[in-house]
C-alpha cells in the first residue's frame, strides 16, 4: 500500500512493504527543522491501520474521529494538527504496476516538446489510477516558455 500524507505546502509518502507487519511512520519537519512523528502505520493480523500520533486527530470523510482503524484502499482521511496549521488530506492506495514503473522525461526547451499526462493510452504519461481523468494536463514547452491546461 501507498500512503501520501497532502499537506498545503508538502507531500510525504510511503510506500509499506508488500508483507503487512510492524509499524512505520510518516514523519514532517517542524519549523526548527526536527523531525516530528504525525502517524502510525501499523501491521496487525495481515491488515494495516492507522493511528494518530499525540494531538494529532484522523476523521473519516463522514467527519468521524479515529483513533486507531484500518486503512482502506483508496480511501481518504483527513489529518488536522495543532491550532496553527492548516489540515492535511491522507490518501491510501494499493500498489500497482503503474506506481512501481518510473520513467524520467528530459525536456528540451530550445526545440519545444508537448507532453499529455491521463488515464487514456494515448497520452505521453499514461496514470492508471481512477482518481486521474482520461487527459488531465497538457504541457507545452518552446524557446524558454512553459505553458499548460488541465
Amino acid at each position: 500500500m501507498i500512503v501520501t500524507l497532502i499537506k498545503k505546502d508538502r507531500i510525504h509518502t510511503l510506500h509499506l512493504p508488500p508483507v503487512i507487519k510492524g509499524q512505520f511512520w510518516i514523519s514532517d519537519k517542524n519549523k526548527q527543522d526536527q523531525t516530528r512523528k504525525l502517524l502510525s502505520i501499523e501491521g496487525v493480523s495481515g491488515q494495516w491501520f492507522i493511528r494518530g500520533y499525540r494531538d494529532i486527530k484522523i476523521t473519516d470523510i463522514s467527519g468521524n474521529e479515529i483513533k486507531f482503524a484500518e486503512m482502506v484502499p483508496s480511501g481518504f482521511y483527513r489529518v488536522s494538527f495543532s491550532m496553527k496549521e492548516q489540515p492535511a488530506l491522507l490518501f491510501c492506495e494499493e500498489v500497482t504496476e503503474g506506481r512501481l514503473n518510473f520513467k524520467k522525461y528530459v525536456i528540451d526547451t530550445i526545440e519545444g516538446v508537448s507532453v499529455t499526462i491521463g488515464k487514456n493510452p494515448g497520452n505521453t504519461i499514461v496514470f492508471d489510477n481512477k482518481f486521474v481523468s482520461g487527459n488531465s494536463l497538457y504541457i507545452d514547452v518552446s524557446q524558454g516558455s512553459l505553458d499548460h491546461t488541465g
